[in-house]
Formats: structure tokens, C-alpha cells, sequence
């Protein structure tokens, strides 16, 4: 065998076995670890998301939403466990598009989306999505 016909069946062996972990990745459930009672984080896609069942108990309070291609996952993983619980608040930590990639589904389940100023400048500006402000930070 020469080398290089070597080197093609490696990388195309590597790139398949890549595409194959990463389509099964994304089928993947969310996992859910409770760490109280109304405390929950959520895994999908190897992002986290805080998840607080406020009281009422049809209401949800969450920090962070994952990425963007995470969406339908994470849907589906918060079903399993709130049924038709809404949310009602999702607090952004940072813009980095892993913690800020499904505020569009978040606002239009109703939540309001708060962030800090600067954070709240970027996802304005990058996804359209209205991001709530500290009094003290918006004067």
C-alpha cells in the first residue's frame, strides 16, 4: 500500500466516523440532573442550562439556553420534565452565542429575557431579540 492511498483512507475513515458521532450527538436527549427539588441543569449539545421551576409551579426561570442547534433538543428536554410549564424569565450571563443561540424561542414562548447592558447591546443587535436592562444600567 502506499503511503498515500494510506493518508486518503485515514482522513476519509476519520471524517466519517466525525459526521456519524455528530449526527448522533445532535439525536441525542438532553440530560437532566436535578440538584434541588425545583432545580435543575439541562445538557444538550454540551451546553447547560439552569433551569428553576418558580412558584407558581407553571412557570420556569432560566439562565442561559444553549446554542442555537441545540433548539429543538432542549425543547423536548424541558417537556419531559415542566409538561407545558411557560418561561417566564431567562437571564443571559454573557453574550457568547452558546448561552445566548435560542433567545428568539425564549421570546416567543413570552419570556422575558434579561442581560447585562453590553450583552444586551450584542444580542439586540445579532438576533433582534429586546433584552431587558437594570434601571441603574440603562441611565
Amino acid at each position: 500500500m502506499e503511503r498515500r492511498d494510506f493518508l486518503r483512507g485515514a482522513v476519509a475513515g476519520a471524517l466519517a466516523l466525525s459526521a456519524q458521532s455528530r449526527a448522533l450527538h445532535a439525536q441525542a436527549p438532553g440530560t437532566i440532573r436535578n440538584l434541588t427539588g425545583r432545580l435543575n441543569v439541562i445538557n444538550v449539545g454540551g451546553n447547560n442550562v439552569v433551569c428553576c421551576r418558580a412558584v407558581p409551579s407553571d412557570t420556569l426561570v432560566f439562565v442561559d439556553c444553549g446554542a442555537p442547534n441545540s433548539r429543538d433538543q432542549l425543547q423536548a428536554t424541558i417537556k419531559t420534565f415542566a409538561g407545558n410549564a411557560k418561561p417566564e424569565i431567562l437571564f443571559n450571563t454573557h453574550y457568547h452565542i452558546d448561552h445566548t443561540g435560542n433567545n428568539e424561542v425564549f421570546a416567543a414562548a413570552g419570556a422575558r429575557i434579561i442581560a447585562h447592558v453590553k450583552s444586551a447591546t450584542d444580542s439586540v443587535r445579532t438576533s433582534g431579540v429586546l433584552v431587558t436592562t437594570t434601571p441603574r444600567e440603562r441611565a
